[in-house]
């Protein structure tokens, strides 16, 4: 997959059914405007990847905006220096 964005209605359906319809953080249904989010931001890792996403409805992606959860953000290990 190339591009910020999960584009291909096949790999959405896929993530929709992955997450039995609802949102990966709240529960509730999703709607037609949900969102394939990226568990780790894409700014860190550069790739859209199927198998590091979640589907959220809008409210949860636009609360979760960059930030990780805590145990993906843990293991996590970035090193800013040179």
């Amino acid at each position: 997959m190339s591009g910020r964005f999960l584009r291909s209605p096949k790999l959405r359906n896929i993530l929709f059914r992955s997450a039995d319809g609802h949102c990966a953080n709240c529960g509730q249904p999703l709607q037609d405007d949900w969102h394939a989010d990226h568990k780790v931001p894409y700014v860190i890792t550069g790739r859209t990847n199927l198998f590091e996403m979640n589907a959220l409805c809008p409210r949860c992606n636009a609360l979760k905006g960059g930030s990780m959860p805590a145990p993906v953000a843990g293991a996590i290990h970035i090193d800013l220096e040179p």
